[in-house]
């Protein structure tokens, strides 16, 4: 579950978006999210977080992603797909999640890839 909530930080600072990845694990024998019971749009999970087999999720901790930054290389539009597309910016940050399967990092607007 990804989650985005805006940051305020001071005018000479600049705009800034608050990442927040929550990491859940599917129950032993569980093929997926339940799909009569979850908003799975890629962009959001809704609140009722239960797998195929009806089990509630848990969190997972422990987890490292890597988030990079990315420009357009060019006019074309970005597509992650194909690297041609785009630069990565600076160097790649890594956030883990915590015991509750939560990590988050505040990160300035752009683009970035999540992996």
């Amino acid at each position: 579950m990804l989650g985005f909530g805006i940051h305020a930080v001071g005018a000479d600072e600049g705009h800034t978006q608050k990442l927040i990845v929550v990491k859940y694990g599917l129950s032993q024998n569980s093929n997926g999210f339940s799909q009569k019971q979850t908003d799975n749009s890629g962009l959001k999970i809704n609140n009722i977080i239960v797998d195929d087999l009806g089990n509630q999720l848990k969190t997972v901790p422990n987890i490292t992603y890597t988030v990079q930054k990315i420009i357009p290389s060019g006019v074309n539009p970005i597509l992650v797909s194909d690297y041609s597309t785009y630069t990565e910016v600076g160097a790649p940050l890594k956030i883990v999640t915590d015991q509750k399967g939560v990590a988050s990092v505040i990160l300035e607007d752009g683009n970035y890839i999540l992996e």
